[in-house]
C-alpha cells in the first residue's frame, strides 16, 4: 500500500524533544489522527463507488488505528478493516455462529486489487513456494492443478488507493495545523 512521508521536520523534532516525552507523542498522535481521518472520510466515501453495495460492512468496517508508542522514532498511523457484525435477526442468529457475524469484511481486498489465477484445484505447494516441480508428486499435483477448472478472475476495482492518493495533501495540511494548533497548547500550558 502507499504510505505519506512528510520531510522537513527536523526543527518540530527539535523542539519535540524539549518537550517530554510524553507530551511529543500526545500531540503527534493527535495530529496523526487527525491527518489519519481525513483519508478515512474520502475512502468511506468512495467505497461503493466501483462496485455494487451488498451489505454495506465494507464501509463500516473502516476506521483509523494510531500507534501508542514510537517504533524506531516512527509513529504509525492505519486505516484499518474492522469486525462488524451483520444484520441481526432470529434466523441470522440461529443459522450463523458468533464467529461470523462479527468478522472482518475481508473481501474487500479482493474487490481493491482484484485476482487472477484461481482453480477449482488448490494451488500445490512447490508453486506457493516460488519453486519448480522436481518430483514425480510435484509434477502430478502441478498437472492436477493446470487441469482444474478455472473459477474465473476479478478484475480489480481500485477506490482505496485513488482516494488515499486524492485525500494526501488535505491530510498532510490538517496534519500540519493540528500539529502546530496542539504544540501551541502545551507550550502556553508549560510553567514561565
Amino acid at each position: 500500500m502507499a504510505s505519506i512521508t512528510v520531510k522537513g521536520l527536523k526543527e518540530a523534532r527539535a523542539n519535540l524533544d524539549k518537550l517530554s516525552k510524553e507530551t511529543g507523542v500526545k500531540i503527534t498522535r493527535a495530529a496523526l489522527l487527525s491527518a489519519a481521518l481525513i483519508i478515512n472520510r474520502e475512502i468511506k466515501a468512495a467505497t461503493y463507488s466501483t462496485f455494487t453495495r451488498r451489505t454495506g460492512r465494507i464501509k463500516a468496517g473502516f476506521g483509523v488505528r494510531v500507534g501508542k508508542e514510537p517504533k524506531d522514532d516512527v509513529l504509525s498511523a492505519v486505516v484499518v478493516e474492522y469486525p462488524r457484525e451483520q444484520s441481526s435477526g432470529p434466523l441470522l442468529k440461529a443459522v450463523r455462529d458468533k464467529a461470523e457475524r462479527n468478522a472482518v469484511a475481508y473481501w474487500w481486498r479482493f474487490l481493491e486489487f482484484g485476482t487472477s489465477g484461481r482453480r477449482a484445484a488448490k494451488t500445490p505447494k512447490h508453486q506457493r513456494q516460488g519453486r519448480v516441480a522436481r518430483g514425480i508428486k510435484q509434477q502430478r499435483a502441478e498437472a492436477a492443478y493446470n487441469a482444474a477448472r478455472s473459477r474465473g478472475d476479478l478484475a480489480a476495482r481500485p477506490w482505496v488507493r485513488p482516494a488515499f492518493r486524492g485525500s494526501v495533501q488535505q491530510a498532510v495540511e490538517q496534519f500540519s495545523k493540528s500539529f502546530r494548533e496542539n504544540t501551541d497548547k502545551e507550550v502556553k500550558a508549560l510553567q514561565k
